[in-house]
């Protein structure tokens, strides 16, 4: 059996390497593949949900964070 200890790393940190945002994600079996490995398109998963929480705590709309597009006909 093997046992994963966890370092807690924000308290070594000062505040010039402070990171903006961080947040722990759970890896579970179905994210991987036979070999233990994250599947690739999962770490799509994972960068999405971090941008969609950072988003969330900074008091946006995360999920549907869009840009106005604004669209001009030119009549002759």
């Amino acid at each position: 059996m093997t046992t994963i200890k966890q370092k807690n790393t924000t308290s070594a940190m000062n505040d010039d390497t402070k990171p903006l945002f961080a947040k722990d994600y759970n890896v579970y079996i179905n994210h991987t593949d036979a070999g233990g490995i994250v599947y690739h398109a999962n770490h799509l998963v994972f960068f999405e949900n971090c941008r969609r929480d950072w988003f969330t705590k900074l008091g946006l709309n995360g999920y549907f964070c869009r840009l106005t597009v604004v669209k001009y006909s030119i009549l002759s």
